[in-house]
């Protein structure tokens, strides 16, 4: 209930906004030249932030798994050794008891 009460207070200040900047503006880049409205372009920002945002935010968690994953990998081999050398050290100690 509290998103959807959250998400109607934003799309009416949302409809606001658009409708408070409605004067279009003239970006130029190299030779390109676009007339696009102000309202329109500062969404296509926000949207384009926050889209780089959780892709960037997407890798860094992938990263993070990754060596997490490494670090147990790496734990997990280290306890393995550590059964194998014990498990060693019984037989000897059986084969020297023979």
């Amino acid at each position: 209930m509290l998103k959807i009460i959250i998400g109607i207070i934003v799309g009416i200040l949302l409809v606001i906004f658009i409708f408070q900047n409605t004067m279009a503006i003239e970006i130029s880049f190299i030779t390109w030249t676009i007339t696009v409205s102000r309202a329109i372009l500062v969404l296509i920002i926000l949207v384009s932030g926050i889209f780089f945002g959780f892709v960037l935010t997407e890798i860094a968690c992938i990263r993070k798994n990754i060596k997490t994953r490494k670090k147990e990998k790496q734990k997990h081999e280290k306890e393995q050794q550590e059964v194998d050398k014990k498990e060693r050290q019984v037989k000897e100690k059986k084969e020297e008891m023979k």
